[in-house]
């Protein structure tokens, strides 16, 4: 995908090498990955077709009003042992989510 197109799959935007952050990279992604398949395994297919885009905007909403109380005024995550990294990786795979069921809804 070529900035601002609407196709993951073409994206041949240039990219400077750097090993230390691909490696970085693939062990974010990694988890990304894992946590996806988790709770893919757990909630279904079908779980956040439910309520479409909307209800992954609302989701993704709340993990950002979390960070925002987390790092902006320092208070302690509601969620007991839920870390910023769990946060951050939960706002990635919502993104990465929507844009799967983009695509679905597309076909």
């Amino acid at each position: 995908m070529t900035h601002g197109t609407d196709n993951i799959s073409t994206y041949t935007g240039s990219i400077q090498k750097s090993p230390q952050y691909e490696d970085r990279l693939d062990t974010v992604l990694d988890a990304v990955r894992s946590l996806l398949l988790e709770k893919h395994n757990d909630y279904g297919s079908e779980n956040l077709k439910r309520h479409g885009m909307f209800g992954i905007v609302v989701r993704a909403s709340d993990k950002i009003a979390r960070l925002e109380n987390i790092i902006g005024k320092g208070v302690p995550s509601m969620v007991k042992d839920e870390k910023i990294d769990d946060t951050l990786l939960d706002l990635v795979g919502y993104a990465v989510q929507a844009l799967i069921l983009k695509d679905e809804l597309m076909k």
